[in-house]
């Protein structure tokens, strides 16, 4: 039904699966954000309302984007607007990519886990940032079904070294690139 579209995933992953905290990432890395914007940018991003809403307000919706939020809760309240596009499940969000994204336009999900867990049998590709260390946080990344194979890896070259606790020093990030 959707085989006409290109949907991938991109996510930033620590090594012990967490993937945020509270609504929000665990850690700041400018140049995974940039990686992600370069990745999204012209293409539809499609997220949960707690990943939208964690999205700082002076950057939300995400420019050069339209957005795609799923949420049950606010659908009665919420109205689209230029750029947002509110859905009430998982279907209705790919029926309405399928029926408003360019050809060739990549639909990226962007979480949250269970965004994720719905759209995992759609996504096709997926772009994972490896955080190289365990991470603080209450969202764990599900895993990727067995069919996906990584098929190129990647750096991230760190501005700046980061010091982690207890551990090595960072100097850069992996970006694993996997396909189905």
């Amino acid at each position: 039904m959707y085989q006409n579209l290109q949907i991938a995933l991109v996510v930033a992953v620590a090594t012990n699966g967490i993937m945020g905290c509270k609504g929000q990432l665990p850690w700041h890395f400018p140049e995974d954000l940039k990686h992600f914007k370069s990745l999204t940018t012209g293409g539809i991003v499609v997220m949960g309302r707690v990943t939208y809403f964690s999205i700082p307000e002076d950057f939300r919706p995400l420019a050069e984007r339209t957005s795609v939020v799923i949420s049950g809760k606010l659908a009665k309240i919420s109205t689209s607007t230029h750029n947002v596009q509110w859905c009430t499940n998982p279907s209705e969000a790919l029926k309405w990519c399928s029926d408003n994204a360019k050809v060739g336009q990549t639909i990226w999900v962007i979480g949250g886990r269970r965004i994720f867990e719905a759209m995992l049998l759609f996504v096709t590709r997926a772009v994972i940032t490896r955080i190289p260390f365990a991470a603080k946080g209450d969202v764990i990344f599900p895993p990727l079904p067995v069919e996906f194979n990584i098929v190129k890896s990647t750096k991230i070259d760190l501005t700046a070294p980061v010091e982690v606790d207890n551990g090595p020093q960072i100097n850069h990030l992996v970006v694993e690139w996997y396909e189905r």
